[in-house]
């Protein structure tokens, strides 16, 4: 398609490219024509759940036992 640089990727056609190559390439010419294609989140939403996990099967209190559990996992 003759697209060497981010410029020729600007000036190329969006739909020629969704078509060739999928919407997220489509997606950034639009964006880099100007046209916002993701809102920006200004504010972060609040997180609607709350996770607890366990990792171990006991309370580690010893710096060694708890480095020997994160080397064994890592």
């Amino acid at each position: 398609m003759g697209i060497r640089t981010a410029l020729d990727l600007a000036c190329a056609d969006a739909e020629a490219i969704r078509d060739r190559f999928g919407i997220t390439l489509s997606m950034t010419v639009r964006e880099l024509q100007g046209t916002s294609c993701i809102p920006l989140e200004l504010v972060k939403p609040k997180r609607q759940q709350i996770l607890r996990s366990r990792s171990f099967s006991h309370l580690i209190c010893d710096k060694d036992e708890l480095l020997d559990a994160i080397t064994f996992h890592a």
